[in-house]
């Protein structure tokens, strides 16, 4: 008798990007050692999670038993239940969340219509044609997709626009054979050229990919500081005085791609440092456009949670803003004219805005003696607590 019926797999699990050959190699070699240990679920006669499971229990012979989908929110089920199990980069979520858009708006259209019409049956009044024809996305529900697949919605909304205009990038990023920086670059370049890069990247070391992104003249960001390109290197000068202040940088969470700030743990932009754990003493130098208040929301998070014990944190001199004035409550040091940062073509280039180092944890008297020949240090009134200028030294 044959063990296997003919199951079809939901269009549903296909938000997830299949398994490499290697990774489902090792899942047939462990089920057929210790058996299938999680059943497959189905959804309407199909396979709503566990295709790769059913697969490999075809290949290694073991017969596959299954559950049947009992919720509310396929959707979320398929995504929770999966993204913890693969080690997924930021920009593949981000590109799952954009394919999990529009599914999201159909259950919640279909929600409505079974309301409407439950309503209409108890009071005759409701009517399910009365129903918009589409739920408007907008921000709340790309929040949602990035709540649900572990990225955050300036991601999403940076997917959204590479699908929009380059669907075949989106897929790649997808799969992971091209990073989030990448896509960006990509999407920007024409058809013939986009298919030529693509195929050229496949199996090649990061040094590898520039080298091709650079052959057919593409130019590739770097980390952290413009309008233009939100990534540009911070000088080596300024990382030496911050690690003399800091003693060693335990998290370095916004690290460019070259990881050139010397921290015994690196977040890129691909690890989304904003999803991560952070502990120790911490150099944080956030991208300088719209997302820096969640930096120094996370920042300030970790600090008062007590898993940061000290950090510093390099920022523009919007005094203006919000966020700069929550950071208000920490010693700050202006810098004395205009930090040059390291371009995308290894030039130094003055930053458009005065700078600002905050000493999350430490001392005005820390920074000072650190930062004090090439920055100006300041308290905030509020912050002195009755302390005299003598406390500060």
């Amino acid at each position: 008798m044959d063990i296997f019926e003919d199951y079809a797999i939901h269009p549903l699990a296909f938000l997830i990007p299949a398994m490499s050959a290697e990774e489902l190699a090792r899942l047939t070699e462990d089920i057929a050692a210790h058996g299938l240990v999680e059943p497959i679920v189905l959804h309407e006669g199909q396979i709503l999670d566990g295709r790769h499971r059913y697969q490999a229990c075809q290949t290694a012979g073991v017969e596959p038993h299954f559950t049947v989908f009992d919720g509310e929110d396929p959707v979320a089920f398929v995504l929770s239940k999966n993204l913890h199990r693969r080690h997924l980069t930021s920009g593949q979520k981000a590109a799952i969340a954009v394919e999990a858009l529009p599914l999201l708006e159909e259950q919640a259209k279909k929600r409505q219509i079974a309301g409407a019409q439950l309503g209409a049956a108890l009071t005759n009044n409701a009517s399910p044609e009365r129903l918009p024809e589409k739920i408007p996305e907008g921000e709340e529900a790309r929040a949602k997709a990035a709540t649900l697949t572990g990225t955050n919605p300036r991601y999403v909304s940076d997917a959204k626009k590479i699908a929009q205009t380059a669907p075949d990038v989106l897929t790649a990023m997808k799969e992971g054979a091209v990073t989030m920086t990448e896509a960006k670059t990509l999407a920007r370049q024409d058809p013939p050229t986009r298919k030529e890069i693509l195929s050229a990247l496949s199996d090649l070391t990061p040094d590898e990919r520039r080298e091709v992104m650079g052959a057919y003249q593409v130019p590739m960001l770097s980390v952290h500081h413009s309008s233009e390109s939100d990534e540009w290197y911070t000088p080596s000068f300024l990382v030496e005085r911050v690690v003399a202040a800091l003693g060693a940088i335990d998290v370095d969470p916004c690290a460019n791609a070259e990881k050139t700030v010397p921290a015994g743990q690196h977040f890129t932009r691909e690890d989304d440092g904003l999803a991560q754990p952070w502990s120790g003493t911490v150099f944080m130098n956030p991208p300088y456009g719209r997302e820096i208040d969640a930096w120094v929301t996370k920042l300030l998070d970790e600090y008062t949670a007590g898993r940061v014990t000290g950090a510093i944190a390099l920022v523009p001199a919007r005094v203006d803003t919000e966020w700069f004035r929550r950071l208000q409550a920490f010693p700050v040091a202006f810098w004395h004219g205009r930090i040059a940062f390291i371009g995308p073509n290894g030039v130094l280039n003055p930053a458009p805005f005065p700078s600002a180092l905050v000493g999350v944890g430490l001392s005005a008297a820390d920074l000072d003696v650190v930062f004090g020949d090439v920055a100006t240090v300041y308290v905030a009134l509020p912050a002195l607590g009755g302390m005299s200028h003598g406390d500060l030294e």
